[in-house]
């Protein structure tokens, strides 16, 4: 796997790497490095805890820890996962994503049967965007995308979404597990999806090149 992941770097990845940063920085978000939390001053994860709970409130309370122990849980997650944070003009976070290595979140959720197999990826989770800002999530996907492959430690991706986010993550190529009750959340019921890096990146350089391409007959179209 390290030898495939080592041919997809430099038959895919670093050809298209400037395209993907064009893309992902392009506009007046700010994209930080993505770093693991243990890397993170204390006042950078209260400020991303404290964004979380602020979009969470009204539309999903049952993701804001409610209890000591689970706050406790939340942070030992932040910790150990992976950051992605995107800032505006006036420093303020408008975005942020998780990527967690193995134990996942879902692994406490769902049980270690279900996850085991994928324990040589990475789980995104906590995809939070303010005021749903056009693309700023998906590019904090590709962000976390690039960083994983560029690691060589990973294989892939696993996530937990609902019907109505599936398409979202298939546009980066994830596929179901199936369907699943997750105690404690509502009754309607989460895909498992996962997909390794080489789909991943086939998928996401289809999508990315098609927004590219349109973006630059959008900023030619007054000179043809």
């Amino acid at each position: 796997m390290r030898l495939l992941l080592t041919l997809i770097e430099l038959l895919a990845f670093r050809p298209f790497r400037a395209i993907l940063q064009l893309y992902i920085h392009f506009g007046p978000a700010r994209f930080q490095k993505i770093r693991l939390g243990s890397e993170l001053s204390e006042a950078t994860l209260n400020e991303i805890s404290r964004f979380r709970k602020t979009q969470y409130e009204g539309s999903q309370p049952y993701l804001i820890p409610d209890s000591p122990e689970a706050v406790t849980e939340e942070n030992h997650l932040d910790l150990r996962s992976y950051h992605g944070i995107a800032r505006d003009r006036s420093g303020n976070i408008i975005a942020v994503a998780r990527f967690t290595p193995y134990p996942f979140e879902t692994t406490r959720l769902l049980g270690a049967e279900l996850t085991t197999p994928f324990r040589e990826h990475l789980e995104i989770s906590r995809v939070v965007t303010s005021k749903r800002r056009s693309g700023i999530g998906r590019r904090l996907l590709i962000q976390g995308g690039c960083f994983a492959i560029s690691t060589k430690r990973y294989r892939g991706f696993v996530a937990v979404c609902k019907s109505g986010n599936l398409a979202i993550f298939e546009k980066f190529g994830l596929g179901t597990h199936g369907r699943h009750l997750i105690p404690g959340r509502p009754a309607s019921p989460y895909h498992f999806i996962s997909a390794d890096f080489f789909r991943i990146t086939v998928t996401t350089f289809a999508y990315t090149g098609r927004k590219f391409a349109h973006a630059c007959s959008v900023i030619l179209s007054p000179f043809l």
